[in-house]
Parts: C-alpha cells; sequence; structure tokens
C-alpha cells in the first residue's frame, strides 16, 4: 500500500505504512492529519511531540526547544541539522523515513553536500509565499543537515514534521524563529528609558507621550518544561508590535511602544507583568511596590509602577 507522507509523517496502526518514497505530499503548514480526510491513517492516529520521539532540531549550534523563540540575524548562512537521538530504553529504533521543514518565506533553504542531496531535496510543490526540505526516499536516516538563510527581519513560526515506518510514528512541532536585522540594537545594551518625575496624577487619568514611557526592566514572558523563566525587555516587543503587544497585558509594560497598536497611553497604569528587579534580580510584580513604596526608589520601578508610584 502506498501512502502519502504529509508535511513528513506517518502514523502506525497494525499494517505496516511506508514514507512516500518521493518527499512530502504537501508544502502546506501544520499537523499531517489537517491536510487528509477523515479516512487517511494521517488523520485516524494523530501525532506527538518531536521530543517524545527523542528528535532534535538544531540551528547555528543551538538546540530548538519548544515554547521558545530563537533569535537570528538576518542574512546570515545557518547550519541547520536535524537528528534522533538514541534513547536509552532501547524503546524505539532511532531512525526515520520522512521528513517536512516548512517556513513560510521562499527561497530560505539550500542543500550543499552532496551525500545529503541524496536523501533530502528542496520540495518544489511550495507557493511563491513558502520553501520546505523533504526526504528524497523512505529509506532508514538517522540525521540530516542542509542550511538556512532568511533576509527578511521578521517573526515566524517553522514547522517540523517526521514519519517512521507506520502509521503511529508520526511526531511534528512548531517552533518561533525572530530574524533581526543588523541595524537593531542589542537588547541588554540598549539604554533605559528615562523615568519622569513630576505632580502625581489619577489613576485613570490620560497621560501624554511625555509621561507615557516603557519600562527599562525586564519581564517574564513564560516558563519552560524545566520551570525556567525567560524575560525580555520592551526593546523586543518593539520588533514586532503587532503581533507582540496583544499578549498577555504586555502593553502594560510597554505602553509607549504598544501605543500604536492598542492606545496604552490614554490611561496610566501599572504593569500587570512580572518584572525582574535590576540589581537584585528578585522577581516582583507592581502588588509588592504597593505594600513597600519606597521600592519605588529603586532602579526601573516608576517607569514599571507608575499608578503606584505617583508618575501619573
Amino acid at each position: 500500500m502506498k501512502l502519502l507522507l504529509l508535511a513528513i509523517t506517518v502514523l502506525g496502526s497494525v499494517t505496516p505504512l511506508l514514507a512516500h518514497p518521493f518527499g512530502s505530499g504537501h508544502c502546506d503548514e501544520g499537523p499531517i492529519g489537517s491536510q487528509y480526510s477523515s479516512s487517511s491513517p494521517h488523520y485516524r492516529y494523530g501525532y506527538a511531540q518531536l521530543d517524545e520521539g527523542s528528535f532534535q532540531v538544531t540551528i547555528g549550534g543551538n538546540t530548538l526547544s519548544l515554547g521558545e523563540t530563537m533569535e537570528l540575524s538576518t542574512g546570515q548562512e545557518y547550519d541547520v541539522t536535524f537528528e534522533r537521538l538514541s534513547n536509552e530504553d532501547n524503546s524505539f529504533d532511532n531512525s526515520f523515513k520522512g521528513l517536512l521543514f516548512r517556513l513560510p518565506i521562499s527561497n530560505a533553504f539550500t542543500i550543499t553536500d552532496s551525500s545529503d542531496s541524496s536523501i533530502i531535496q528542496l520540495l518544489s510543490s511550495c507557493r511563491d509565499d513558502a520553501s520546505a526540505v523533504t526526504h528524497t526516499s523512505n529509506a532508514a536516516k538517522k540525521k540530516v543537515d542542509f542550511k538556512m538563510t532568511v533576509s527578511e527581519a521578521r517573526e515566524m513560526v517553522l514547522h517540523v514534521t517526521s514519519v517512521e515506518q507506520t502509521a503511529a510514528s508520526y511526531y511534528y512541532s512548531q517552533f518561533t524563529l525572530n530574524f533581526v536585522g543588523d541595524s537593531d540594537p542589542d537588547p541588554d545594551t540598549s539604554a533605559p528609558v528615562a523615568s519622569p518625575t513630576g505632580t502625581a496624577a489619577p489613576v485613570a487619568s490620560p497621560v501624554s507621550s511625555s509621561t507615557c514611557v516603557d519600562s527599562s526592566l525586564k519581564f517574564m514572558m513564560k516558563r519552560n518544561a524545566n520551570a525556567i523563566p525567560k524575560w525580555k525587555k520592551c526593546f523586543w516587543v518593539g520588533k514586532n508590535p503587532e503581533v507582540r503587544c496583544l499578549k498577555k497585558k504586555i502593553h502594560t509594560h510597554c505602553p509607549l511602544t504598544c501605543d500604536s497598536v492598542v492606545k496604552s497611553c490614554s490611561t496610566c497604569v501599572d504593569s500587570k507583568r512580572k518584572f525582574k528587579m535590576e540589581k537584585s534580580g528578585l522577581e516582583k510584580k507592581c502588588g509588592f511596590i504597593r505594600k513597600e513604596p519606597d521600592k519605588c526608589d529603586k532602579e526601573g520601578v516608576r517607569s514599571t509602577c507608575p499608578a503606584t508610584c505617583g508618575e501619573c
């Protein structure tokens, strides 16, 4: 039985189902099951995340992690490696047969090594606004390498699918890549926004652009699977404000940056995000500052909790 391998796939039941021998059957984003009808084994059996199958993706020597954004430079050529690591309990063979790497931008991938070109290829069926790498045969593979270069500064999602021999062995994950131009300042060295001083105003009063400022402190975005927090500055928000200002009250931490998106300078409010104190590194929220107002004099706190600290 011949089965289309869509976006890198293969799910298994009792009957073995081989990956399509000539590459992925499509160049669409999302898991394979969403591309097939309910009669397809890909649709019926669902998928697992890549890390559950001991798959690893590295870009420029750095491993991609679920739920985290990897920042990369535009115009730089990166080595991309996709491999299946050995598993300690030998619960599966550390090989795979089909794969699909897909980015929503054209001409992102190249294959230069002749040995790699014998097992992977550029997928020709992609639209003009996408590019992808897929397999050339359903022979067992343990590792593939290729190149990636993106010239446009933007955030995009990398879709990765891998297929084993059976329909039950279909793995899929998506990762966020943020390509930054050389002209963007370094977020850790950019000058902090000066905190204004003046007469306190009512909490909900309108504020002018001169008193509407971003916090100079880092705020917590999320914790990864190992409970390690990820910290960002308003500089990072400003690189894609149309998307980032709409996430989880970020506009309250970066009102000036987000004003063009959500009119966040129209009122004066404290940041709703957890932030990191400059020198101590302690994680706090403005609720804590309200209980200990003397902390308003700490670096960056007035611009983070302006209502509590009487800055507007």
